[in-house]
């Protein structure tokens, strides 16, 4: 029997090289906002957040002078019912996450899961913005680790309002994209960390707001060497050359 017919052809071999590894999602604990459950008396929010935590009062903001606690500027709320003006179109599950336009409003979550070499990381988090934001305000979802107690970020992705933000009723996907580390790198090992931040003031005096929803992790492992497979791939189409010529 000829042996070209065991033999991949030139193209399948050429094709080793678009073949992409698949991606694997990363378990984020409450990760569309539904714990705890509603519903909520006597406000209609929650100011906890479960399995996130809230950052911490800075030294410039005075709950006296602005009337409200910091806790109360992050929070999660019930999604209206479909059909009312407000409600959410793509919000996973009935709870989402919400964020005051002041800044260093944030929450944060370490996860179980620790990164690891050769594995690229993508981040994408449903957001969007309310009430009276203005075009400008801005607003972060990054991904970090800790060295020590201090928080070091891999990588970040800056959203700025845009002047239609207040009459959308769906969540823009935010993607954050951590290409893969070496195997010396200080994250190795390390916790993965995920960070939502408000990161300027509103431009104006309404009640302004940014709305989160449905974070999602995926790991992507490199692929192998690639030199080992272009070798494998050359001696492949050499060795289909010579039995072509002997046919």
């Amino acid at each position: 029997m000829a042996l070209s017919r065991f033999l991949p052809r030139p193209h399948l071999i050429a094709g080793l090289f678009a073949v992409a590894l698949p991606a694997a999602a990363v378990e984020v604990p409450n990760h569309s906002f539904e714990l705890p459950a509603g519903p909520f008396s006597p406000t209609g929010v929650s100011t906890a957040i479960d399995l996130w935590q809230q950052s911490p009062q800075p030294e410039w903001f005075d709950p006296n002078s602005f009337g409200v606690s910091w806790d109360s500027l992050s929070g999660i709320f019930p999604n209206s019912p479909a059909g009312d003006p407000r409600h959410i179109t793509n919000a996973d599950g009935g709870q989402v996450a919400y964020f005051f336009a002041v800044p260093q409003v944030a929450i944060s979550q370490l996860l179980g899961s620790t990164f690891s070499a050769d594995v690229a990381y993508t981040l994408t988090v449903g957001l969007r913005g309310g009430g009276a934001l203005t075009a400008g305000s801005t607003f972060m979802v990054g991904l970090f680790y800790l060295d020590g107690v201090n928080p070091v970020t891999l990588g970040a992705t800056s959203v700025t309002a845009t002047a239609n933000y207040a009459t959308t009723t769906t969540l823009n996907e935010i993607t954050v994209n951590v290409p893969a580390l070496a195997a010396g790198d200080a994250a190795v090992g390390k916790n993965i960390g995920i960070q939502l931040a408000v990161t300027s003031p509103n431009g104006s005096a309404g009640v302004a707001y940014w709305e989160a929803d449905n974070v999602r992790l995926a790991a992507v492992p490199e692929p192998e060497d690639y030199a080992v497979i272009a070798g494998a791939a050359l001696l492949g189409g050499a060795l289909w050359s010579r039995v072509r010529r002997q046919r």
